[in-house]
């Protein structure tokens, strides 16, 4: 079999902004990375602008590394290495490289939980940002409106539960559903602040109250929380799951798989019998995590049935993937949720046969 003549690695970070003031502090950890899994690191070029600073570096007569560094503390990097040694770098990724056309930082904090930054993009308007990974701009109206199937699913008068969606986006197009109740879980507060002030055209005035005629918000963990509403034997309509997107690794990463088969088991747990839970998968490119996702909905107990769907959203620059999950009516799980007394459940079973 041919080794390939070379690869090439896009990789896209942020630091801080001010790092852009002294570029070399950035750069020799950088160079001290390649040198650890390539070899020696000559730098051969650099040009400077008020804009950016650009470095060509050769890695051991084996690759070519190009870094950007841009003033907004955007950091590009561009690895050529020859087929022969490509194997040294971890090929588990997604292979996009999403570049924002960032003019300035609008809100740049460090919560307890995470590092949230609100940028202005031109294109997408302001663009929330969380752990250096996009979640959702003002443009993305379309990233809602396909979770909540608006004009397909009838929220009339209905009880709903939403985990996570600091940015309130979510909670503000469904209020405009005439809901009875909607219930929010959220653990970052300061996301939710700095979202009411600088991404208020994609959640209005949600935000601004953590209770109102139709809404109330709680801060604190999911989990925790859905522990407390299965105790006191509240049952939702729908559950909506706006947390982290799905692994992208090929191998399954336990600590987030396990978290969202937990979210998802007790979701299920406070669901009424013919109600739904609503969430989003990852792009359509993540064919392998989409896969492992499915996976994991074909052996939740109880059982269920699900839909996809997917739809462009624009700040991420592809389709993304969505999902509508609803319990498997079999005698197991009408016996469960029903939570008749153990002594009396033989005889709704045999009632139901």
């Amino acid at each position: 079999m041919e080794t390939e003549s070379h690869s090439t690695f896009l990789l896209e970070f942020h630091t801080e902004k001010n790092n852009f003031s002294s570029p070399d502090e950035l750069i020799a950890p950088i160079k001290e990375l390649l040198e650890k899994d390539i070899g020696e690191v000559k730098e051969v070029y650099r040009r400077c602008s008020d804009e950016s600073v650009n470095v060509i570096l050769d890695c051991d007569m084996k690759s070519i590394v190009t870094l950007q560094l841009k003033s907004s503390g955007l950091v590009l990097m561009n690895i050529d290495i020859d087929g022969q040694h490509s194997s040294t770098f971890n090929q588990e990724v997604d292979e996009r490289l999403l570049e924002y056309d960032v003019d300035h930082v609008v809100a740049d904090v460090r919560s307890p939980f995470q590092h949230i930054q609100i940028l202005h993009t031109i294109n997408f308007g302001n663009l929330l940002v969380l752990d250096d990974l996009q979640n959702l701009a003002e443009s993305d109206l379309v990233y809602t409106e396909t979770l909540i199937q608006r004009g397909k699913i009838d929220y009339t008068g209905k009880n709903i539960l939403i985990l996570g969606a600091g940015d309130g986006a979510l909670l503000w197009e469904l209020l405009k559903e005439g809901p009875n109740m909607v219930t929010m879980v959220e653990i970052d507060e300061t996301v939710m602040k700095l979202c009411s002030q600088h991404l208020r055209s994609a959640c209005g005035s949600a935000l601004d109250s953590t209770t109102g005629p139709h809404h109330q918000i709680i801060v604190g963990d999911c989990l925790t929380e859905l522990d407390k509403l299965k105790s006191q034997s509240v049952l939702f309509d729908f559950v909506f799951s706006d947390l982290t997107d799905i692994p992208l690794s090929i191998k399954p990463q336990n600590k987030e798989w396990q978290f969202l088969l937990d979210v998802m088991e007790k979701s299920l747990g406070v669901l009424k019998p013919d109600g739904q839970f609503l969430t989003h998968g990852s792009g359509v490119s993540s064919v392998q995590s989409l896969a492992d996702f499915e996976s994991h909905l074909n052996n939740l107990e109880p059982p269920v049935e699900f839909k996809r769907c997917q739809a462009f959203v624009p700040s991420f620059m592809e389709d993304w993937v969505f999902y509508q999950v609803r319990k498997t009516p079999n005698n197991k799980w009408l016996v469960d949720t029903l939570l008749i007394p153990k002594s009396h459940q033989h005889l709704l079973a045999a009632q139901i046969t």
